[in-house]
Formats: structure tokens, C-alpha cells, sequence
């Protein structure tokens, strides 16, 4: 990963969890056990065509449809 991406992860307070090819970077194995949780939930939210293709035009509508997606496979 880039070391300017990096810092800039860094400084909006996230934790990068994927370590570089050539240098060996620390990172939580527990959270990283978790990653599977997150990768299952966009699976599932790309089963729905309006947000997989990105219909909509605007960001505050786009992300609006991945709010009630997320409620949709909550209370399923």
C-alpha cells in the first residue's frame, strides 16, 4: 500500500489491516478475523441491482439505498 495512502488512513483514525508484500507491517489478528463478516455483507448487498450497477446519481441517494438494503438484511 502506498505510504501516503497509508498516512492519510492513519489520520482519518482507521487501522489498515492488510500487511504490504515487502514489508512486514503489524497488524490485529482479531479484527482481521472479522473481515470475512464485512465481505459477506457487500456479497449480499450486491444481490440488489440498483446499487450494484449504481443508478443513482447522487451520493446522499446512493447511499440513502444502502441504508435500507442494510435494514432490509437486518431484520431478515
Amino acid at each position: 500500500m502506498n505510504k501516503r495512502l497509508r498516512t492519510s488512513v492513519v489520520v482519518l483514525g482507521l487501522t489498515v489491516l492488510i500487511g504490504g508484500v515487502i514489508t512486514v507491517i503489524q497488524y490485529d489478528k482479531d479484527t482481521y478475523k472479522e473481515r470475512h463478516l464485512i465481505e459477506i455483507f457487500f456479497n449480499r448487498v450486491k444481490q440488489y441491482r440498483r446499487w450494484a450497477t449504481r443508478y443513482d446519481k447522487t451520493a446522499s441517494m446512493f447511499k440513502a439505498f444502502l441504508a435500507l438494503i442494510s435494514i432490509r438484511m437486518w431484520l431478515k
